[in-house]
């Protein structure tokens, strides 16, 4: 029972996911060259907005 919760979050997260890929073509908007420099590791990753461009796909 205590694994099974962990597992559902991550089908859920990989359904989503992957629906995503399927519905929209994704590219990378604004200025990406920098944004791994960019990044900073204290406890955790900070790091900046990555922002992307979303174009629907007809299936």
């Amino acid at each position: 029972m205590a694994n099974s919760v962990p597992r559902l979050a991550l089908a859920e997260a990989r359904l989503v996911v992957a629906k995503l890929l399927w519905n929209f073509d994704i590219e990378l908007d604004g200025d990406h060259k920098t944004w791994v420099e960019d990044a900073r590791f204290y406890i955790l990753w900070q790091l900046q907005p990555l922002n992307v461009k979303l174009t629907s796909v007809k299936r």
